[in-house]
């Protein structure tokens, strides 16, 4: 998984932009006990096994996918490393409305909800209980 220098993210891509990515990333963090600064980057690199065990269980279709990866790779005991990559400013408008970060919180907030159900009462692929 990529993850952008935060500085680099606030000149670039504004603050609320930054807040919104932070408040997703450290939730999603939170709730899967890992380090993930930055699940918002889109920059994925899968090895073969991991595609075998995601690619059936991703349903999102939208900018949730995000979410669906790390919550299903969690889910599978799938490890998830970041490595930094580089941003640049964006060529013409972003379509990416204030609307649509908002969207991203709400999104968050539904994995984490169920993921915190599956903590209570299901268990990893590995035969862990989650949590």
């Amino acid at each position: 998984l990529g993850g952008r220098d935060r500085q680099q993210q606030r000149e670039l891509l504004g603050r609320f932009s930054l807040f919104i990515n932070s408040s997703t990333s450290g939730l999603v963090s939170f709730a899967y006990g890992m380090r993930l600064p930055d699940i918002q980057t889109s920059y994925w690199l899968f090895s073969r096994k991991a595609v075998a065990t995601l690619y059936p269980r991703i349903v999102a279709t939208g900018f949730e996918v995000e979410y669906d990866m790390v919550y299903n790779a969690w889910k599978e005991g799938l490890r998830i490393s970041t490595v930094p990559v580089s941003i640049r400013k964006r060529l013409g408008e972003t379509k990416f409305t204030n609307y649509l970060r908002l969207k991203q919180i709400y999104h968050g907030l539904r994995y984490v909800e169920k993921s915190l159900l599956y903590m209570a009462f299901g268990k990893r692929r590995d035969g862990r209980k989650p949590g």
